[in-house]
């Protein structure tokens, strides 16, 4: 009920279970489908290849018919490495992996998606030996991903604000505004998403 309240809101669909449900509930929301990554995790906190979350390969061939339906509207995909990435080129590989993952599975269900969430991870130094993520590296990496501009990066300043607000003892002022690159918020913690079907 609350989804169909929110007709904006964005969904992510973990598994083909959830996406036939939503298709014969005929929620008009945009979907995203989460993808569960083919590729080695470097995260402190894992969710690579052998993670049970998302939708696999074969996952997506079985659900073609269903997004071909109209029933829905499938709007991109969502895909997480994991969190806590403090080496710079270990986030660029997941970058590249989950925009490559993304595309491929575009080619799959034979549409071309307006959202891809790639995931992030990007750590906080919550130790004094380690050192702040680079920044820049990935920056670079996304204006190469995306020449337009539409991938962006942006909560790990937020994330760095609100350990260092928790360490001092400080409240927290409030929701922040979240993009599409994530950063891991805590240690063990996975950044927030687009809604859950359980949500509604």
């Amino acid at each position: 009920a609350l989804l169909r309240d929110a007709p904006q809101a964005v969904v992510s669909v973990d598994s083909s279970s959830e996406l036939e449900m939503l298709a014969r509930e005929l929620l008009s929301n945009p979907l995203v489908l989460r993808l569960r990554p083919d590729f080695d995790s470097s995260a402190v906190v894992a969710a690579g290849s052998e993670c049970r979350f998302g939708f696999t390969a074969e996952d997506l061939r079985r659900c073609r018919d269903v997004v071909a339906s109209g029933d829905i509207t499938v709007i991109g995909f969502h895909v997480f490495a994991g969190s806590q990435v403090l080496n710079a080129a270990d986030v660029v590989t997941h970058l590249r992996g989950a925009l490559d993952l993304s595309l491929r599975a575009s080619d799959t269900l034979g549409m071309a998606p307006s959202l891809l969430n790639l995931g992030g991870g990007f750590g906080i130094p919550y130790a004094p030996e380690e050192d702040e993520l680079d920044m820049l590296s990935t920056e670079q990496e996304l204006a190469a991903a995306s020449p337009d501009g539409s991938i962006a990066e942006g909560q790990d300043f937020i994330a760095q604000e609100l350990a260092a607000d928790r360490l001092a003892g400080k409240p927290e002022e409030g929701p922040k505004e979240e993009v599409e690159a994530e950063a891991g918020d805590t240690p063990g913690g996975e950044a927030d998403g687009p809604a859950k079907p359980g949500e509604e």
